[in-house]
């Protein structure tokens, strides 16, 4: 059922934004003072059903009930008869967000070291106000983390997109237990834990969840970029990360510090809380002198940037603070989960949609590894194990010495044109191109076939990397043929009056004083007026 051009509460439906496995959301305008809203409508078999209706409603309270500026505000929500005698239609209201998601930042420009610790600070805070009221997000990733202009703030994050979270410590009944052996999330963002698929799910599955969006926005990439859910699965739960400075060795120890302590597979071992993790984000070199990893992971020593910088706090070009002052109290758990069936609006009206290897997915956790680690060892061929991680050895690159350009593409195997040279790169993507520090900045061009071309302008200022999505070319459509025009031959000139008004009206006039030139071949006047108009 389409809900276009009608009303559900204040507000009349103008578009549709998007649709996933709970509902549809749309773009709603008030007629009288035009504000915009997203509406999420419950899909119709889901609304036939009255527990999840119920949990539906229960959960959008809650959610609204954190009342965070980083969070996404639910203004309404209710229910209204159906136009098709169906259920009823169950909706929701959200603030609409204008801007882009995090993962179309990504794609776009990608963010600066300051400006990921602006982002990163935000989150916290807003998943820190979440913690505190039992709610664990379970889905982080940068499809669901807004960017939306705040003022004098371009970065200002909401965070979106509740729809499998879940509730705990909420003191209320466990009539809706999440079950066990069930892998719910997205996998290549997915705690340990949430592989595991045992139900022991706490908040500090969203701290590893967080750690991984940091990764990718300081390196490009997430740190288990595999093909399939099995193999992503594995990774998680047996394979120590790359150091992000392995990707991007312009990252300051202290920095991937933050992102190694996040991403630590013992959840014990990880930041125990988003203010925690906040605190170290605020203060990376104090948080480095303290930080202890598991061995195979050996941070340096604080950059010199840092040690001029003796409190070690990060600021934004403007002289603030990276993310906003955070609120007391901690986050809390509790045994008793149940899943929801919240979903925030992302609100965005290019339709961007998540990558492939990152859709939401549900299946049997003992299987799933099963199936995962047999083909593990059918493409290895043997176990022995890899050391558990590369120590990271970060050294300040004098200002002569080159930089390091690595671009990747989805899908990889694509060529790169070089608009320095006239000429492509040796290779396909992923590849690296090395040039001069301090070199004019260039754009190179990345194709592949099927695929439409896409630009991108790097700079040589510093050691980066960059992602390039690429999208299919349409299907060519076949060409009809052009239509024949009708041949009527030995047309004499005193058949002139049987033509209709219309033609003799176009004819040309008796009277001209131009000569009119006629040939059987050419076909002359009278051949015009009998070619077919379109």
């Amino acid at each position: 059922m389409s809900l276009i051009g009608k009303s559900i509460g204040n507000y009349q439906i103008k578009a549709k934004l998007g649709e996933g496995g709970m509902g549809a959301v749309y773009l709603g305008e008030h007629p009288l003072i035009g504000k915009r809203v997203a509406v999420k409508v419950l899909l119709e078999e889901l609304a036939a059903k009255e527990d999840i209706v119920a949990r539906f409603f229960n959960e959008a309270k809650a959610v609204n009930d954190i009342g965070h500026q980083n969070i996404v505000d639910v203004v309404d929500f209710g229910k209204m008869k159906s136009d098709t005698g169906g259920p009823d239609v169950v909706y929701f209201i959200m603030e609409f967000l204008d801007g882009e998601s995090l993962s179309a930042r990504l794609r776009r420009t990608g963010l600066s070291v300051p400006e990921t610790l602006h982002v990163i600070g935000q989150c916290c805070s807003g998943l820190a106000a979440s913690h505190a009221k039992g709610i664990v997000h379970r889905d982080l990733k940068p499809e669901n983390l807004y960017l939306c202009p705040r003022g004098g703030d371009k970065n200002f994050v909401k965070i979106l997109d509740f729809g499998i979270a879940k509730l705990t410590g909420d003191g209320g009944t466990q009539s809706h237990k999440t079950r066990t052996g069930l892998v719910i999330g997205t996998p290549a963002y997915m705690s340990p834990e949430q592989c595991e698929g045992k139900g022991l799910i706490d908040h500090r599955s969203d701290v590893y969840s967080l750690g991984v969006v940091m990764y990718e926005l300081l390196t490009g990439r997430v740190p288990f970029p595999g093909e399939g859910f099995g193999e992503v699965l594995v990774a998680h739960l047996t394979k120590q990360p790359d150091p992000p400075s392995q990707h991007n060795p312009d990252i300051k120890p202290e920095i991937e510090a933050l992102v190694m302590h996040a991403i630590e597979k013992d959840r014990n071992r990880r930041f125990q809380s988003m203010d925690e993790f906040a605190a170290a984000v605020a203060n990376p070199a104090a948080h480095l002198q303290a930080y202890s990893p598991l061995p195979g992971y050996t941070p340096a020593q604080p950059s010199a940037a840092s040690r001029s910088n003796p409190g070690g706090t990060m600021m934004l070009p403007d002289g603030t603070p990276p993310y906003p002052p955070l609120a007391g109290g901690g986050p809390t758990t509790g045994t008793a989960p149940r899943p929801t069936t919240l979903s925030g609006a992302a609100a965005e009206l290019d339709g961007d949609r998540p990558r492939k290897s990152k859709a939401p997915i549900v299946l049997a956790a003992a299987a799933t590894l099963l199936i995962a680690g047999g083909g593990f060892l059918v493409l290895h061929g043997k176990t022995e194990e890899k050391p558990a991680m590369v120590p990271a050895v970060v050294q300040q690159a004098p200002k002569d010495e080159s930089v390091k350009l690595r671009v990747t593409s989805d899908p990889p195997g694509a060529r790169v044109f070089r608009a320095d040279t006239g000429s492509y790169a040796d290779g396909t993507t992923p590849l690296t191109i090395v040039v001069k520090r301090g070199a004019p900045n260039f754009d190179i061009q990345i194709k592949l076939d099927g695929y439409k071309a896409k630009t991108k302008s790097l700079s040589t200022d510093h050691s980066d990397a960059v992602l390039v999505s690429l999208e299919k070319e349409p299907a060519p459509v076949a060409a009809l043929p052009p239509p024949t025009a009708p041949v009527v031959a030995d047309v004499k000139p005193e058949h002139h009056h049987h033509h209709d008004h219309k033609s003799a009206a176009a004819a040309p006039a008796t009277n001209t004083t131009a000569p009119v030139k006629k040939g059987k071949d050419e076909g002359g006047d009278d051949m015009k007026l009998l070619q077919p108009k379109f």
